[in-house]
């Protein structure tokens, strides 16, 4: 609509109310808003704390700007998962309404299936329907027997291992082959 044709406007009570449907009337009535977020054990997530506007004030469109505390919900702690499975990580991911993804990736010590950890760190605050990565162990990285030089770049690019390699002229081995590397077969990288 025309933004001359708005009218002084009376701000109502937002609290506890969504952040949506406050959003949608304050802009509407072209009112500019700012929003600040903090945890709240007693507002739920996305709906409004407090505001910086009474119930009742009448506010110029375009002039004043009400600002807006907007919950996260309730504050969860991260706890310790060292020495912990994954599935004592889903136990809590359930308990606390978070959202999960998985991750796997190769650990020099971690067997396969074991937990590495998860995307925060111990102590650090979150919210409901924060998203968890867990992070699990394929196991070490075993090299091969090599059976030749495009074995082991493609056996390198399958699994992210980075190389460098060195030209050398030997009379033992033949043009295109390997004449060393710096890790044995069978031994277990990262």
């Amino acid at each position: 609509g025309n933004i001359e044709a708005l009218k002084e406007y009376e701000i109502k009570d937002y609290t506890k109310k969504s952040l949506s449907k406050t959003l949608l009337e304050l802009k509407r009535n072209g009112i500019k808003y700012d929003l600040r977020y903090e945890f709240s054990k007693d507002i739920k997530r996305d709906y409004v704390i407090e505001q910086s506007i009474k119930k009742g004030t009448k506010v110029k469109p375009n002039d004043d700007v009400i600002i807006l505390t907007i919950s996260y919900g309730k504050e969860i702690k991260v706890p310790d998962f060292n020495h912990k499975s994954s599935d004592d990580v889903l136990n809590w991911v359930s308990a606390n309404n978070l959202k999960v993804a998985f991750e796997e990736k190769h650990h020099i010590s971690l067997a396969k299936g074991k937990l590495i950890g998860i995307n925060y760190k111990k102590g650090e605050s979150i919210s409901e329907g924060t998203k968890i990565i867990i992070t699990t162990s394929l196991g070490p990285i075993v090299v091969p027997d090599f059976a030749s030089l495009a074995h082991f770049r493609s056996w390198c690019d399958e699994n992210g291992v980075g190389y460098d390699e060195i030209l050398e002229y030997s009379n033992e081995i033949g043009k295109g082959n390997i004449i060393r590397t710096n890790v044995k077969t069978g031994d277990k990288i990262d």
